[in-house]
């Protein structure tokens, strides 16, 4: 017979190592997704002529790895740097 202790502890264990599975692939996806790749930033192109400039769910969506929240700031820092590129500085 398994006792009532032992039980919690199994099951503490496993929360524990799922915690920390979790805990991993979230530090893992902040590291890896901090920079944009060069097949990212071609389907976010593809994305903003299909969606437009403004549908950061589609556009997050087609990427695939990459969150609204992601392509909204990549998308801004996108266009500031186009729009300087495009107006020569006095």
């Amino acid at each position: 017979l398994i006792s009532l202790q032992s039980l919690v502890q199994r099951c503490n264990m496993q929360q524990d190592m799922e915690h920390q599975q979790i805990v991993t692939e979230q530090q893992e996806q902040e590291w890896k997704s901090r920079y944009w790749n060069a097949l990212e930033h071609k389907k976010f192109l593809e994305a903003v002529r299909v969606h437009g400039d403004r549908n950061f769910k589609a556009i997050a969506a087609y990427v695939g790895s990459r969150t609204a929240t992601q392509v909204k700031t990549h998308a801004q820092k996108y266009f500031q740097k186009i729009e300087r590129e495009r107006v020569p500085m006095e």
